[in-house]
């Protein structure tokens, strides 16, 4: 009887590490929801106005916020949605400046992306 009640405590234990165990794999492995892109040229706030309103415009972004001083600029899609990484791309150098890493769901670019 004593026996049966070690074992039925060390199967529990033992369940409730594999199940802590693979929580936590679960939630390292989602991949980030927002984007970050790093972006040269811009000299001034106009700048960074000109290429948040291009990010702002792409399919599936709720929101970007970029930064002059910085060169970084942070776009978050709609909920359960993805903005392309090649739209993004694409809308900064439409404002005039360069973007030289974008990192996001889809990966890390540092050339223009091909989807």
């Amino acid at each position: 009887m004593i026996a049966r009640e070690s074992n039925r405590r060390l199967f529990l234990s033992a369940f409730a590490v594999l199940i802590t165990s693979f929580s936590a794999v679960s939630f390292a492995a989602d991949p980030p929801k927002e984007t970050k892109i790093t972006v040269t040229g811009l000299h001034c706030a106009g700048c960074a106005k000109k290429v948040k309103a291009k990010l702002a415009s792409v399919a599936n972004v709720k929101s970007a916020e970029v930064d002059h001083k910085t060169g970084l600029a942070t776009v978050v899609p709609v909920d359960a949605m993805k903005a392309s990484p090649r739209s993004l791309w694409e809308a900064v150098e439409k404002a005039d400046a360069k973007p030289t890493r974008l990192e996001g769901p889809d990966g890390i670019f540092t050339s223009k992306p091909k989807a």
